[in-house]
């Protein structure tokens, strides 16, 4: 591709904010300044050897863009949305996913936030809700789940934890109520229950203890009031 029709691809960006922005006049700038500084760094990438490659829809609106080295994706590559809106940020190397990979809502805000290696998931990643809160914060490996991964409440609270092995829910899993407080912490073997299991009062004393094997009550569980009293047992 040309120079001159990378500029005027740029060009055909810049000056189509209002096709490209959301509603909100404050947010269609913004995102209008954003796609605008991407495009150019994007497009500059031709003065140092780098090709860049456009692709285009029937009416001629730009789906997306980017560098492009030995016939292969390589740099970063933007998508836009029928909406003429930013939907995704990604970096290739030698036509493979390496680096991050950003996904963008409506709003304009990022929605999710993925680190690849190899054209695999590995490495953090975060997904957030439309308001900007976390709702998804976790590691991984080879494209399965791998290490600590958190779930939070929309409020942004935490409302679980979990600990990964190559996929495998492994260990223990602390869950959360709203106020943040620890609710209960059960042990997990091979993605099953198995191991002991507490529930707490919102002021940490406990509620409800046992244990599980193979995903089933085993054993003596026992309930207690809120001074620590035993109420009741059963047994399984």
């Amino acid at each position: 591709m040309k120079i001159a029709q990378q500029i005027n691809a740029t060009q055909w960006m810049c000056t189509s904010g209002d096709r490209i922005a959301p509603p909100n006049q404050y947010k269609r700038v913004y995102r209008h300044l954003v796609i605008c500084v991407m495009l150019i760094t994007i497009t500059t990438g031709s003065l140092f050897g780098q090709t860049i490659d456009v692709n285009y829809n029937a009416k001629g609106e730009v789906l997306s863009m980017g560098g492009i080295e030995n016939g292969e994706r390589h740099g970063t590559w933007i998508v836009i949305d029928d909406n003429r809106r930013l939907n995704e940020q990604l970096e290739y190397q030698n036509g493979t996913l390496n680096g991050k990979k950003t996904v963008y809502n409506a709003r304009g805000s990022v929605a999710e936030r993925t680190e690849y290696k190899d054209g695999k998931r590995n490495g953090l990643y975060e997904k957030f809700s439309p308001s900007g809160n976390m709702k998804e914060r976790g590691y991984y490996q080879d494209d399965v789940k791998h290490g600590e991964y958190t779930w939070f409440f929309e409020n942004g609270v935490r409302a679980s934890t979990y600990n990964y092995v190559k996929g495998v829910i492994e260990g223990e899993i602390t869950a959360y109520d709203k106020e943040g407080n620890v609710f209960s912490l059960t042990t997990f073997s091979n993605n099953q229950m198995h191991g002991s299991y507490r529930e707490f009062y919102p002021d940490g004393s406990i509620k409800l203890e046992g244990r599980y094997k193979k995903g089933e009550k085993h054993g003596t569980w026992k309930n207690y009031d809120e001074g620590g009293a035993v109420t009741s047992t059963e047994k399984h």
